[in-house]
């Protein structure tokens, strides 16, 4: 944008004159000869804004056009990060996205749709197998298979958004060595469950006794974290021995019924007598009741306890071991008990597979014998 003045002087007369022109970007330019400088400099004061305007104009219909009529430089030029922040507001995410969408956008970088193939993809991998978590832990496979799902799926997503017909973002577990998808089994052996609960008695007060019991009713039930942090007194029955969790807490968003054992209920009976009755949640201590209300404060709740039984597990000297890998140890456990058919036992737990079944159900081997005689 810029108004250029340029004398001229007539060989035929002798007379000088000014031309003004005025540049103004994606509307037509204006000319304009004068006697002297001072009506150039009127004519470009006048029709100067004028020419902005237009410009304004101009240029709001042609974003609005191209919002209504995406092209396919739209798409490559929008960077991931933005598509992930549209994904994240829009009706698809799910409650376990919002832990791979923070790690992807930690990792990504400033890469734009159209720049993402399969050679950015093996890179992507590289540097996961190289780096760390949040919380120092190596990634594992199954971790980064969960990342190039996402952004492969946002990638399609944002291309169906803007009604693109374009090739599917390449992705394929053939490039990972043989045996990635070896599934966790960890277990929790004797001395570590005892470790751990000496490390929780050391944890003062209210808090501290509310971690044992956790971690004795996860053990007893095969209840996830999301699951047991949100239980509320209204749906526990103690006469009838039986829990209620509302799809709202359970993975699969149905509702689940929990038989609850001898051990089970003594804890419940104990949880019973710290109840608040300013909060109608049983772990009262460890979470927040009015975070339950909003989506993104659950999240960050039970990333605070995660987190905090992690560092307690470290405090005890225990390897490798996470709070998710209770509901291995518990599940192992129930499935030992003779009279507890396995479709029962999956119903419980909530596994509606028997794929997914069979990764929780790892039993030792003097465990094996024992079921044999």
């Amino acid at each position: 944008m810029a108004v250029d003045y340029r004398e001229y002087t007539s060989k035929r007369t002798g007379e000088k004159s000014i031309t003004a022109t005025i540049r103004v970007a994606n509307v037509k330019t204006r000319s304009q000869t004068f006697r002297t400088r001072e009506d150039a400099q009127k004519f470009a004061e006048v029709n100067e804004p004028k020419m902005k305007a237009a410009a304004t104009k101009a240029s709001k219909a042609t974003k609005a056009k191209r919002l209504d009529n995406p092209t396919l430089l739209d798409y490559q030029n929008e960077e991931l990060e933005t598509s992930l922040d549209l994904f994240e507001k829009s009706i698809h995410i799910r409650d376990s996205h919002h832990c791979t969408i923070r790690a992807v956008r930690l990792n990504c970088g400033s890469v734009k749709l159209g720049e993402i193939d399969r050679a950015w993809i093996e890179g992507y991998i590289a540097k996961m197998l190289n780096g760390c978590s949040h919380s120092g832990r190596v990634y594992a496979y199954n971790t980064i298979v969960h990342h190039t799902t996402l952004i492969s799926q946002v990638c399609n997503w944002r291309a169906e958004m803007l009604k693109l017909d374009i090739k599917r973002i390449p992705f394929s577990t053939k490039i990972f060595p043989a045996g990635w998808d070896n599934e966790r089994d960890r277990r929790l052996e004797p001395q570590e469950e005892k470790a751990i609960l000496s490390t929780m008695r050391n944890i003062e007060g209210m808090e501290g006794r509310h971690w044992r019991l956790l971690m004795g009713l996860a053990l007893e039930t095969g209840a996830r974290l999301q699951e047991l942090v949100w239980a509320h007194w209204n749906k526990v029955n103690l006469p009838k021995r039986i829990w209620i969790i509302p799809a709202a807490n359970t993975k699969c968003k149905k509702e689940r019924v929990v038989p609850l054992s001898k051990q089970a209920t003594r804890i419940m009976k104990l949880l019973s007598l710290m109840a608040s009755d300013g909060s109608p949640l049983v772990f009262h201590s460890l979470a927040d009741a009015s975070d339950y209300k909003d989506k993104e404060s659950k999240r960050r709740s039970l990333h605070r306890i995660s987190s905090s039984f992690g560092r307690i597990v470290k405090r005890s000297d225990v390897v490798d071991f996470r709070f998710h890998d209770l509901r291995h140890e518990a599940i192992s456990r129930m499935a030992m008990k003779p009279r507890l058919p396995t479709a029962k036992l999956m119903e419980i737990v909530g596994h509606s597979t028997m794929k997914a079944h069979r990764r929780y159900v790892n039993l030792r081997a003097h465990e094996l014998v024992d079921a044999m005689e």
